[in-house]
Formats: structure tokens, C-alpha cells, sequence
């Protein structure tokens, strides 16, 4: 793409050259090859190319029409979403899933972590468990057992079997000090009630 517009940039320059200005032609070779393919790539908005990331990953998705399937369609995604930036545990649980294996949209750990935090800290269990599991396994995200064995833990001190065998796994890979700051956060975690995300 860049050997064309420099190529497509020469011959304008050379035509322009000869018919014009030495000046005029060395600016629409600046412009043709040095402007349109660095400059204006810069202006295009972050949020804007992924929505369109997003939206095209979802047209291209492949359809699962099973009932039981927890992955989102096409049609449920706005509705989805809108409720999950309502504060909607439910929902952001679902975002969170949908980002982290990549089921709808392109897989993107930050972005299932965001979306599994809005949901944990509401007291979402599964929520809780899902990002004990992404930060002990580095799912899309570096590996973080501190974070592990906090999630874990106040899952685990629900009475989930699950949590406690990994929340231990956890503690076995830190150090004394990580592992007593990690329970005292834990101890100290209280959900808080959802608000509007901004």
C-alpha cells in the first residue's frame, strides 16, 4: 500500500514538475506520501475503530442457535451492553465472558477483565471466580496471583470448593507478605451497589 502511494506520489510530483512550479510539486509529493498514509491515520478515533472491530467480529461470528448457549447473538449484543453500562451484574457478567473467550467479538482480556470487575464488585460469584481464574492463568492479562487469591478467596469464604483448591494454589505462589496484604484485602472487600458506567 505505501510502495503505491509513493510510486502514485512520484508520478504526480514528475507531471506536476514539469507543468508546474518546483515548489507546488515537491508539496503534493510531501502531501501524496508523507501526509495521507502517517498523518491522517492519527486523527481516527480509538473507540471509533474498535466499534467497528467489535462490529464487524460480530457479523462475522459464527451463529449458535442452541437455547442453552450463554454466548450473545448479534441481536442481543446492544441490548446486552446497554444494560451491562446500566450496571446490570448479570450483563456485565456477560460482556466479561463474551470478551474473554472471544464469542461475539474479538477476544480481548482488559476488556473482560473491565467488564468481570464491574460485576465482582457488585458480588457477582462468578464473576469473582472468573477473574481469579484470568489473573492466576494470564488470560489476555499478566499473570497477577495476588489479584488471583483475592477474588478467590472471597469466593472461597462463600463455601466454594472451587475457589478454595485455587485460592490455595495461589497462595503457594506468593510470598509471605503478598499472601497477608491479600488477606487482609480480601477480609476487608464489601460489594458496592452498581452505578451508570461513564
Amino acid at each position: 500500500m505505501l510502495i503505491i502511494e509513493i510510486a502514485l506520489g512520484i508520478v504526480l510530483g514528475v507531471i506536476l514538475l514539469q507543468n508546474i512550479s518546483l515548489v507546488i510539486g515537491i508539496f503534493m509529493f510531501v502531501v501524496w506520501v508523507v501526509f495521507l498514509p502517517v498523518i491522517i491515520p492519527y486523527y481516527l478515533c480509538k473507540k471509533l475503530l474498535l466499534g467497528i472491530r467489535n462490529l464487524l467480529a460480530l457479523a462475522l461470528a459464527p451463529r449458535n442457535t442452541s437455547a442453552s448457549d450463554e454466548c450473545l447473538s448479534w441481536d442481543h449484543f446492544d441490548l446486552i451492553f446497554h444494560k451491562a453500562v446500566q450496571g446490570d451484574c448479570n450483563a456485565q457478567c456477560s460482556l466479561g465472558k463474551m470478551y474473554e473467550r472471544g464469542e461475539g467479538v474479538l477476544r480481548d482480556g482488559n476488556e473482560a477483565v473491565k467488564w468481570y470487575r464491574l460485576a465482582a464488585e457488585q458480588g457477582d460469584d462468578h464473576a469473582q471466580r472468573a477473574l481469579g481464574f484470568i489473573y492466576a492463568n494470564g488470560r489476555g492479562v499478566p499473570i497477577d496471583y495476588f489479584q488471583a487469591y483475592i477474588w478467590y478467596d472471597i469466593v472461597a469464604s462463600k463455601g466454594d470448593e472451587y475457589a478454595i483448591k485455587f485460592r490455595d494454589d495461589a497462595a503457594g505462589r506468593m510470598t509471605h507478605t503478598q499472601l497477608t496484604q491479600a488477606q487482609e484485602m480480601a477480609r476487608k472487600w464489601k460489594p458496592i451497589k452498581a452505578g451508570i458506567i461513564q
